[in-house]
């Protein structure tokens, strides 16, 4: 008997998986465990849209606005929806998972095992299955558009600009990722030109670029129908733009894929900010690890594999790919001269190497673009991050708020930062961004949460003396990594 259900528990409004609720998948497991359930299989499912219907009401709700219901008829009662093209509708399926299995393989007798240890399985296995649906999520020429077109960091892209920055990212996860699945008019176009591809003097990323250049076309028009994105021709050249009121409705579709490429941007973040000529690996891997735990509510992490591992991982990934160099003291490997595979050592000389903490980490030449590309696939979100901090600093001690003024004030404040030109992306005034910051800091000790039957949910500074300073390094923290050395305050003339 087939039986489906939706594990976030609601439609994600920002383009990312929510974090997966327990209750059905608890009921299922436990039915497993009590012998009355037959051998159950789960079949992670991903539906991905390359454009959605509900854009305006979701970035309403991403800027505060309360959540509304929805219906056909009020769908059908919106003329667009009669007449714009949506684009495509992707179904993909992962491998499927066998619960009994998968109890087995974490060393759990279904049969003997404590309401606990079914408990953290629920949990477990909960995040697996995300995991899975993100893994075989398609990645839509959309998706591709809006990430490259938000990642800009000046007014206009240039088309050439344009289609080579798509390209480094269909070359990377060719490499890197060769399981990512590409939407069938992005992988007939490679396909189609697999010839011209191998003999070309191009450098891959343009030659990817040009290739597929007519999806990516048809996808900026779906976005221009919309006026959500500007193309203008000047003197020949193609540019494209994204009004500032737009930019949360974009946000959407690069978030749809941004997940592939988390391991990547928190190295690439971590590499920035703790810039210099010669650093260790442990300076590295301490920063980048503080960043993972910084974002727990944000994104699904991979389940059977160790941080270590990833970080080790990524890290190779960028010295193959002629970013950094690494300089290894000693001879470069564990005590016992293994390798990592799977979050364990391993004797295989496939996995990925350890590093030692005293491994020196050298960039070369100048921060390289890839790397502040992969930076700034995240940087909204530091900076939703950054201004949260910053609110929770202005409260007295003693005083509490409800978490909707909270939530209220950030995005009055991110608005008046951003025309102050101190953060740079419209993108990070997010309310569900600000409720995960929330969340995050008082997981840390920061907050204590009041809860009232007969009232909001609020809340306060921890009372504990080093609450304040923790708090003051947070933000302190967040401030270098999103703005660095940039300037976050102009100065005032004749000012005292």
């Amino acid at each position: 008997y087939p039986v489906e259900f939706f594990i976030e528990g609601t439609r994600s409004r920002t383009g990312k998986l929510v974090k997966p609720k327990y209750g059905m998948l608890d009921m299922i497991v436990r039915a497993h465990a009590s012998g009355r359930l037959d051998p159950v299989k789960i079949v992670p499912i991903s539906v991905g849209y390359e454009k959605i219907i509900e854009e305006q009401s979701y970035r309403n709700e991403r800027l505060g606005a309360d959540k509304e219901g929805e219906s056909l008829t009020q769908l059908l009662k919106t003329p667009k929806l009669l007449t714009s093209e949506y684009g495509r509708l992707y179904v993909q399926f992962a491998e499927p998972i066998d619960v009994g299995d998968y109890l087995e393989s974490h060393g759990v007798d279904p049969m003997e095992a404590s309401d606990e240890s079914l408990d953290d399985m629920t949990v477990r296995l909960a995040h697996r299955i995300n995991y899975d649906i993100n893994s075989v999520s398609i990645i839509t020429p959309t998706a591709l558009v809006a990430m490259v077109l938000l990642n800009n960091p000046v007014r206009g892209t240039d088309r050439h600009r344009f289609l080579r920055s798509v390209g480094f990212l269909i070359h990377f996860l060719r490499q890197e990722q060769p399981s990512a699945r590409l939407s069938n008019p992005l992988e007939d176009a490679l396909q189609a030109t697999a010839s011209e591809l191998e003999d070309t003097e191009q450098t891959p990323e343009a030659a990817m670029g040009e290739a597929v250049a007519q999806a990516l076309d048809e996808a900026v028009q779906l976005f221009e129908d919309n006026n959500q994105v500007e193309v203008v021709e000047t003197r020949g050249e193609l540019f494209y733009s994204v009004p500032d009121q737009d930019r949360l409705e974009l946000a959407y579709y690069r978030n749809n894929i941004v997940h592939h490429f988390i391991s990547e941007a928190l190295l690439a973040t971590a590499l920035r900010h703790v810039h210099e000529p010669d650093v260790t690996v442990e300076i590295v891997r301490d920063e980048t690890y503080f960043l993972s735990r910084l974002f727990k509510y944000e994104w699904i992490y991979e389940e059977s594999t160790e941080f270590e591992n990833v970080f080790s991982r990524t890290l190779d990934c960028f010295e193959r790919s002629g970013w950094l160099e690494l300089e290894a003291s000693g001879d470069g490997t564990t005590d016992e001269g293994q390798r990592v595979e799977n979050g364990r050592a391993s004797d295989s000389g496939d996995a990925t190497s350890v590093h030692a903490p005293d491994t020196r980490v050298r960039i070369r030449g100048r921060f390289p673009v890839e790397l502040q590309f992969f930076r700034r696939m995240i940087l909204s979100f530091l900076e939703s991050y950054a201004i949260m901090a910053t609110q929770l600093s202005s409260l007295e001690d003693g005083t509490s708020r409800s978490r909707q003024d909270l939530i209220e004030e950030a995005l009055e404040q991110g608005k008046n930062d951003y025309l102050r030109g101190r953060i740079l992306y419209y993108e990070s005034l997010s309310k569900p961004t600000f409720k995960n910051a929330l969340r995050r800091f008082e997981d840390w000790g920061l907050l204590d949460r009041n809860s009232r039957e007969d009232g909001p949910t609020t809340y306060s500074l921890n009372d504990l003396e080093e609450t304040r300073e923790e708090l003051d390094d947070l933000q302190r923290h967040l401030d270098a990594l999103v703005y660095g050395e940039r300037i976050v305050k102009a100065p005032e003339i004749n000012a005292d």
